[in-house]
């Protein structure tokens, strides 16, 4: 598995988790999900200033138990250092790797990274789209409709219509389905709602553990069922 991280020194105005940042979220995820090897780690530090590198820097010295990780730093905003995400993965990865794609500001439970690859292994069914992330606007009215119930080694998994841009795939889906990230990552912002849906209308299954082993850190919608606070400072 290859993993693509993104952050930046800008972002949208969200209540958070008080210890969730940049800093805190990448050291949760070098523990919890990479268990400190980075060697397959590409990191896009977007609109980032010099201070971030050079926290960033003593970071990844610190932590990292393998190799080194893939630094590059662009100048794309949020759509746009996706899009460089996508097509680094395209043209850099084999076809049948699983890339993960994780956002700066998401917290990883231990055995995070077993479960993410269990969810390609679900008994008698393949899927297209693996998340972590158990949103729980699933479970508002609004967004409460018929899904399929799927079984793993150790756990079991829901369908799902969408999730965030912090999702896994194999190189050859991603390639496939280009055209339609290409249609719904053009602004400014990802539509990533749009994204699914009409990845679910082509038939592409996406699936999301019960209960979630991450969680975006905005307070609304954590997921359900863990104390994410108590996730991320055990790891820091």
């Amino acid at each position: 598995m290859k993993v693509i991280y993104r952050f930046s020194d800008r972002g949208y105005p969200k209540q958070k988790l008080p210890i969730v940042n940049n800093e805190n979220c990448f050291k949760n995820f070098c523990v919890n999900f990479l268990n400190r090897d980075l060697s397959d780690l590409t990191l896009i530090r977007d609109y980032c200033n010099p201070s971030t590198h050079a926290q960033f820097d003593s970071i990844i010295k610190d932590i990292n138990m393998g190799g080194c990780p893939k630094v590059i730093d662009t100048n794309n905003g949020n759509a746009g250092s996706f899009k460089f995400a996508l097509e680094y993965a395209i043209n850099n990865f084999g076809e049948d790797e699983i890339v993960y794609f994780v956002e700066g500001d998401y917290i990883h439970d231990k055995n995070s990274r077993n479960m993410l690859l269990e969810g390609y292994r679900l008994l008698d069914v393949a899927v297209e789209y693996v998340t972590l992330y158990a949103h729980p606007d699933k479970e508002m009215e609004e967004g409460i409709k018929p899904e399929y119930i799927f079984r793993s080694d150790s756990g079991y998994w829901r369908s799902c219509d969408s999730t965030t841009m912090t999702f896994s795939s194999r190189v050859k889906t991603l390639k496939e389905d280009k055209p339609i990230f290409d249609k719904w990552i053009s602004g400014v912002h990802p539509n990533d709602h749009q994204m699914f849906l009409e990845l679910r209308s082509k038939e592409r299954i996406l699936i999301s553990p019960m209960p979630g082993h991450s969680t975006h850190g905005e307070t609304k919608w954590l997921s359900p069922f863990k104390d994410w606070s108590k996730i991320l400072d055990a790891s820091l």
